[in-house]
């Protein structure tokens, strides 16, 4: 099914449930059809998708990615991070889920994400360069379409724009107008690789005697540790295992909409191009693994899995820093991104936060009223930036 609709200033834009060839040869891997094809064969629990082309007479001016998310599969808890606010908010997020399904449940209530929640970034909008000035004032048109497109199968009962970056962000004011709230998660954390970096020996030359001897005791811990790359058969033979460390570390996370397993990453492995996934191995016994995209100049983390008894003693979730940071050389990677969690500890293998907002809109008015409040308007404190570069 696809649909076309018009918008100020000339544009017009053409949604579909299916990537047309336009996807075919993107620079970012988020925008590409393999990686689509991946995340639709990986069947998502409530979860489909909306591809749109954004045009300017007949020129092509953007690509436009949408996630529509079942509401009944997940809980508005999964996505304002309630912890902080304790009991109280758990049962108000429970009172939101309620309301926000609505009395008519003979249709499906809808999450129109409007980016990509199993990543972190603006994967929502490839925008060509000189269409960046007209997109602000024909967005809440677009946006209107989107909804109208969806609403075909049911009905849009919540709204995420995500994510942009937290000093540049140029739908600010027009998002806001529309009733849409402004939040910030926590910080993507990313390293820049330098080009005279040729070997993770040379990574570690550049650290200060400090920390240059916590890596080197820290790698130590893994001495009679196997590290392998695992191809598609491998993730197959060790599913069951793999599985149990991946959803140990799934389970600590704050955000959970995209229900994963290890058949996200077989399909990833399956159809992406440059996707690596590595393993530890105690004997035959995977312990912990790690994921990256090779994409243009990032290299790009992604899902681990971990043994959270055998972290105590043997630093496994230090050693996949390490571990990226290797992949991210070998790719001749300019920047390697760690995404989001564990800031202060990825701060100490090099990465410096980068700061993104969000917005969340309900179709219930006053649910959207009560929600504001507990949306944080700025990037977290808590936390200390390490520096282990050795100073000139």
């Amino acid at each position: 099914m696809s649909a076309t609709y018009s918008l100020p200033e000339g544009y017009s834009v053409q949604f579909s449930m299916e990537a047309g060839s336009t996807w075919k040869n993107q620079t970012s891997v988020f925008f590409t059809k393999s990686y689509f094809k991946a995340l639709e064969e990986t069947h998502l629990n409530g979860f489909s998708y909306i591809y749109g082309e954004l045009y300017k007479g007949t020129e092509l001016a953007a690509l436009l990615y949408f996630q529509l998310i079942d509401l009944s599969h997940i809980k508005i808890g999964s996505v304002i991070q309630t912890e902080p606010y304790g009991k109280f908010m758990k049962l108000v997020s429970e009172k939101i889920t309620s309301s926000l399904l609505g009395t008519k449940r003979s249709k499906v209530h809808y999450m129109l994400v409007h980016g990509n929640m199993c990543v972190s970034g603006n994967y929502g909008t490839f925008l060509l360069p000189e269409h960046k000035r007209s997109f602000p004032s024909i967005y809440k048109k677009l946006y209107e379409s989107a909804c109208s497109y969806a609403e075909e199968s049911g009905v849009v009962s919540v709204s995420i724009i995500k994510d942009f970056p937290f000093e540049d962000d140029s739908l600010s004011q027009e998002l806001q107008s529309m009733g849409f709230i402004r939040f910030v998660m926590d910080p993507v954390m990313r390293m820049n690789i330098s080009s005279d970096w040729k070997s993770f020996e040379d990574y570690l030359q550049t650290l200060s005697s400090k920390y240059r001897l916590r890596a080197v005791n820290v790698i130590e811990k893994l001495h009679d540790f196997r590290l392998e790359e695992l191809q598609e058969s491998d993730i197959n033979k060790y599913k069951d295992e793999l599985n149990v460390l991946y959803q140990s570390v799934i389970s600590k996370s704050p955000v959970r909409i995209a229900q994963t397993d290890m058949d996200y990453i077989i399909q990833l492995k399956k159809h992406v191009p440059g996707f690596t996934v590595k393993a530890w191995f105690q004997e035959e016994r995977p312990v912990a693994f790690f994921t990256a995209f090779k994409t243009s100049e990032v290299t790009e983390a992604h899902h681990i899995g971990i043994d959270y008894h055998l972290n105590r003693t043997h630093a496994l979730y230090q050693n996949i820093l390490y571990g990226l940071i290797d992949i991210a050389i070998k790719n001749g990677s300019a920047v390697l991104d760690y995404g989001r969690t564990a800031m202060e500890m990825k701060s100490t293998v090099g990465a410096t936060p980068y700061n993104f907002a969000a917005y969340i809109k309900m179709s219930n008015r006053v649910m959207n009223h009560l929600v504001k409040p507990f949306m944080p308007s700025e990037p977290p404190k808590n936390w200390v930036q390490r520096d282990p570069f050795r100073k000139n």
